[in-house]
């Protein structure tokens, strides 16, 4: 198959890569497709914002932060006095304390993130009508 297409073992059949993006509910967890992103990251978003370029309307881009990985070893954003924020270990810090430096704000790192996207479908601005009832027949 060509680059556009990946094996779907959840229904166990051959695939575009748009149609698990857009369509699939599994897609964040697969592990073939998730893998067909690392290898083709590049070229799939252009593809992607090509088709959305092409279908306006359609799909609206859902933002949320992702945990790539926790931070295990204690690790500190400070802002010193001057304002500019600094990424460093506790033992820095407190090493900085002992030679008189402060610190207005430290906040912990806990974990590494990523900004991503989620495509929703837009929903249909009508609504559905209600069939009418046909008048009863008076007898």
């Amino acid at each position: 198959m060509d680059h556009k297409t990946v094996y779907c073992p959840k229904f166990k059949h051959f695939k575009d890569t748009l149609v698990c993006r857009l369509n699939c509910p599994s897609a964040r967890r697969c592990r073939v497709f998730q893998d067909f992103l690392r290898a083709n990251a590049d070229a799939f978003t252009a593809r992607l914002d090509a088709y959305l370029i092409r279908h306006p309307g359609r799909y609206e881009r859902q933002f949320y932060l992702e945990v790539l990985r926790v931070v295990k070893e204690d690790v500190y954003l400070v802002i010193d006095t001057a304002g500019k924020p600094v990424m460093i270990k506790k033992a820095e810090i407190l090493q900085r304390a002992e030679k008189g430096e402060r610190f207005p704000h430290i906040y912990k790192i806990s974990s590494e993130m990523e900004l991503r996207y989620q495509l929703v479908p837009k929903q249909a601005k009508q609504g559905r009508r209600k069939a009418e009832r046909p008048a009863a027949s008076k007898a």
